[in-house]
């Protein structure tokens, strides 16, 4: 294992990355953006076959994902952190990685970073060149910052936080000036994956980078609001490395609360979060099912961009869903007539994470509500939980048929 994996001029060229997901698209998407980086793959559909793999290769990082039979992602990184300590390890987790982190596994298993699945290209490209980065021997944030980081203040002002920057180095500054307060944050790469983050978990605060492509953070804000009722919007701090005269009010009349320069002092990112209001925990409750697109079409010219246009491979990679899908809802009947919730729980997560990839998004909310029904327990109401993603199933097939 060499520290050469992340090249001076910040790509990837020459590395080597073993891939552990039981999803056979995830495994597709995650090969097909790797290798256009440059990096060789080796794909593994559970612990055990990651863990032959590692006897007979060398790599630079393994990416796990976390919800798997047999084996989860957890259990596997403390296995090949205990055989390979100098391996980097990304953890790809449906759910945050504060969420993660509170397993007591966490601190035993190695993992340099957290992607929030779907997968995104921004997401596992900013993911790669911090564990990379880390793995090189990377500077640690100026020490003259460290005096004025308290690592109590998040003890003492608990907040769930969302970065929205598309900047690596930014993004890496950040995180690691949060971590210094005792906070662990998740990471949005642009406008359009914070609002995707906002919809999936509430947040306190959102530090919001104003420049960035696709959507930027104006424009994000405004949409953040007219999604959030008053009582659960986060509150949001714009980043900017330009403060003009004139521009706190023009972010603040788009619905800001506050800002911070950039490049970012550690005293001005403190003096923001402790304006920013603690509302803890709160119990999200089951929202009333809304009628929308079968399939966001914006989500799907996303995916072909990031691949780099190639038709040919997302035609593949929806070929692979279409196949999956019916066993996914077959085996979750299965699994409840069985009386086995861990079986329901496995193909809701799978199929939510799919659905998700292609913009279906109403078949990966009935999904998701399907899992955590399984996860709870409470799977009384579970066979018209799963009719009614079969349901569903059959409108987002035909409109990825006529897509």
């Amino acid at each position: 294992m060499t520290p050469t994996a992340l090249r001076r001029d910040g790509s990837f060229e020459g590395g080597r990355a073993l891939i552990v997901d039981d999803n056979a698209t995830n495994l597709l998407l995650m090969t097909a953006l790797l290798s256009a980086w440059g990096v060789e793959t080796t794909t593994a559909s559970s612990g055990d076959e990651a863990l032959a793999a590692i006897d007979r290769g060398r790599f630079d990082v393994a990416i796990v994902d976390m919800v798997m039979p047999g084996m989860d992602g957890l259990e596997l990184a403390t296995r090949l952190h205990e055989r390979l300590s100098e391996m980097a390890t990304i953890l790809a987790s449906s759910v945050p990685r504060h969420d993660v982190a509170n397993d007591p596994r966490w601190e035993g298993a190695g993992i340099g970073a957290v992607i929030v699945k779907p997968i995104k290209a921004s997401g596992l490209h900013g993911a790669l060149a911090i564990v990379l980065d880390q793995q090189a021997g990377a500077e640690e944030t100026p020490g003259e910052a460290g005096g004025l980081l308290d690592p109590q203040l998040a003890e003492r002002h608990p907040l769930r936080i969302l970065v929205t920057e598309d900047n690596v180095v930014n993004q890496r500054l950040a995180l690691r000036l949060l971590e210094k307060l005792g906070y662990r944050a998740d990471v949005a790469a642009n406008g359009l994956e914070a609002l995707q983050a906002v919809d999936r978990q509430r947040y306190d605060l959102v530090l919001m980078d104003v420049q960035m492509p696709e959507m930027d953070g104006v424009e994000a804000t405004r949409h953040i609001i007219e999604r959030s009722t008053d009582g659960e919007r986060p509150w949001i701090v714009a980043m900017t490395a330009e403060v003009m005269r004139g521009d706190r009010e023009g972010f603040l009349a788009a619905g800001m609360n506050d800002y911070v320069a950039k490049p970012i002092r550690p005293q001005e990112l403190v003096a923001a979060i402790t304006r920013t209001p603690s509302r803890g925990r709160v119990n999200e409750a089951a929202g009333a099912e809304v009628a929308r697109p079968a399939v966001d079409p914006s989500v799907l010219a996303r995916l072909a961009e990031s691949m780099g246009g190639d038709d040919a491979f997302v035609a593949e990679l929806i070929e692979q869903f279409m196949t999956d899908s019916p066993a996914l809802v077959k085996a979750a009947r299965h699994g409840l007539e069985a009386g086995d919730a861990d079986e329901v729980r496995r193909a809701a997560h799978t199929l939510k994470s799919n659905a998700a990839t292609f913009g279906a998004n109403e078949l990966a909310d009935r999904s998701s509500r399907l899992e955590t029904a399984a996860k709870a327990g409470t799977l009384d109401d579970g066979l018209a939980r799963i009719e009614a993603i079969a349901d569903e199933l059959e409108r987002v097939h035909a409109a990825l048929r006529s897509s």
